[in-house]
């Protein structure tokens, strides 16, 4: 195959010279690290669009190290992280991939470095992921792959992050390439045929080789190269929702509308929330930067403010249709969500900008704001709190009747709104009490558990209770305990090997529904990991007071006759 034969193996054969000179140095701090201070806990994040060789960049210069990969995909399910992380050891550890290599001394041991391809697959869940690998203590670097800018912002906080960028590579690298394959395999490609298929592979070096490997196949078949070019397809590439924010909130002119809905046609409801959250101010913020030079009349304002009411009509009709498609399974009127949720709002705004802005260029940037999407989780993921919670308020390791709270407030979503605020203003006090006395970034358990342990500020301890009561109050959490008695026998050594089979993905959830910005992000791990102690702590004790006592006698359960019939 194309793919393997012409897969560059050396550096001298890979595009991006200073890419690859910026990832080497990434290399040489990383055994400077560990030559000087050892810690090596350093993040790589490659970003760039499908296709520009980021993944085969790294396998090249990486050569000399055992990469252990992981699948981001595993990295979306709570249970598979477990799995995932017992693959990863420290940076000089010992692998199966590697013990060949530390059983003859004469060869380099081969360091591991942990490789994550294509993170957007896993969402957030890649940034709880590296948090547990430090969390653990375990020294070793990262690399991370991402095909959208948007990512990047995930760790744009990270000291130990370092960002590379890949591009496209230029017309006179594909060109090149194109011109050693057809050289090697006789493809007979003139300058015009060759111009033909960087355009259909749209930049992308896979899609080029998979091009000239089809090619190969049906020139043995007497087909022309025009009749061959125009089957094939141009790739669907999605564009990032900043792209499509940047189009709907920049454009003026003529309105397309086959371009419109082949821009929402995928995720829409992301792109209307998106909309609802930022055309306000986006509106006005337009208003206040042309105003000096190009003054709107009251009819124009009129106009506007009439744009933007059928810009919250439209968006309110096609959460309606929303509900119908996802609770009735309603999929003929997809596209009528994609006209109502985008493109009738876009037309709109658009006339607005024509309105605003006449003959003035839009030269501004757009500072958005990101909204999530609440109708999409809200159908399913609150579904699923409720099942959890009315499950657990049926669970024998539970005891029921020690609260005055009644557990089915939480099936009322207002009554949700109010628990998580609160939940969330008592978090703020516990986090700034870790935030003061933690030791660095990066936690370990033993610390985490220490820090609660010293909690004597009144305050703080008092905002720890509120937040554990609610918890244990609507039964926010989950059990993977089946003996409470043994571990009571074994002591409080046993609770804390155990804690973290309290699961809290119900909170977490509930959080993340409930909050209309980043604000469930407060809940952080060291405010879950005094949660998880004191929740088990807890349900030790009650179990120990919940007992029925065995009886040892048998109460005599015959009656004489004579008393049965009354004689």
């Amino acid at each position: 195959m194309f793919s393997q034969k012409y897969k560059p193996t050396t550096q001298k054969s890979l595009f991006h010279k200073d890419v690859v000179n910026n990832i080497r140095k990434w290399i040489q701090n990383i055994e400077y690290k560990y030559e000087t201070i050892k810690d090596v806990k350093q993040i790589l994040f490659l970003n760039g669009p499908v296709g520009c060789g980021k993944s085969v960049t790294i396998e090249c210069l990486f050569k000399a190290y055992n990469l252990i990969n992981v699948d981001s995909d595993n990295l979306r399910n709570a249970d598979k992280i477990n799995d995932a992380l017992q693959q990863i050891i420290n940076f000089n550890g010992i692998t199966l991939a590697n013990i060949d290599k530390w059983n003859h001394k004469n060869k380099k041991d081969k360091n591991n470095i942990v490789f994550i391809d294509n993170i957007e697959l896993c969402e957030r869940g890649i940034e709880s992921f590296i948090n547990l690998i430090y969390t653990r203590n375990i020294n070793v670097p990262i690399i991370l792959i991402c095909n959208t800018a948007k990512y990047k912002d995930i760790f744009s906080s990270y000291k130990n992050c370092t960002f590379v960028d890949f591009k496209h590579p230029s017309l006179l690298e594909m060109s090149k390439l194109i011109i050693d394959i057809n050289k090697e395999e006789c493809l007979n490609l003139e300058k015009d045929m060759i111009k033909q298929i960087i355009e259909k592979s749209q930049n992308d070096i896979r899609q080029i080789i998979f091009i000239l490997e089809q090619w190969n196949i049906s020139k043995a078949s007497k087909i022309s190269f025009v009749k061959f070019i125009d089957t094939i397809d141009i790739k669907y590439t999605d564009e990032d929702l900043s792209k499509k924010m940047e189009y709907i909130f920049k454009s003026k002119g003529k309105f397309d509308f086959n371009k419109a809905y082949n821009k929402f046609l995928c995720e829409p409801h992301v792109i209307s929330n998106n909309i609802f959250q930022n055309y306000v101010n986006i509106t006005l913020d337009f208003k206040l930067r042309v105003s000096e030079t190009n003054k709107t009349s009251d009819k124009d304002d009129l106009d506007i403010l009439n744009n933007m009411v059928k810009v919250t009509d439209n968006i309110s009709y096609s959460n309606i249709i929303h509900n119908e498609i996802y609770e009735h399974q309603q999929w003929q009127l997809y596209d009528e969500y994609i006209n109502s949720s985008c493109i009738i709002p876009t037309y709109y705004l658009q006339k607005n900008n024509e309105i605003i802005f006449k003959e003035l260029d839009m030269n501004y940037r757009l500072n958005f704001n990101s909204f999530k999407d609440i109708s999409y989780n809200f159908i399913n993921s609150y579904n699923e709190v409720k099942n959890i919670c009315k499950k657990n308020t049926h669970y024998s390791k539970f005891n029921i009747n020690d609260s005055n709270i009644n557990a089915n407030s939480i099936f009322y979503p207002l009554n949700c709104f109010y628990i998580v605020n609160i939940l969330l203003d008592n978090m703020k006090i516990v986090n700034r009490y870790f935030d003061t006395n933690k030791r660095g970034k990066n936690t370990t358990k033993k610390e985490k558990l220490e820090l609660y342990n010293n909690m004597n500020d009144i305050e703080v301890k008092n905002a720890l209770d509120k937040i554990f009561q609610i918890i244990y109050d609507y039964k926010l959490f989950e059990i993977d305990i089946d003996n409470l008695d043994k571990l009571k026998k074994d002591g409080d050594e046993i609770i804390k090997k155990n804690f973290q089979k309290i699961n809290l993905r119900v909170l977490k959830r509930l959080l993340n529904i409930f909050t209309f910005d980043d604000n469930n992000k407060i809940f952080k791990s060291n405010i879950e990991t005094s949660l998880q102690y004191k929740i088990l702590e807890y349900l030790i004790n009650q179990s120990n007071y919940n007992k029925v006592p065995i009886v040892n006698t048998v109460d005599d359960m015959t009656i004489d006759l004579d008393k049965i019939w009354g004689f």
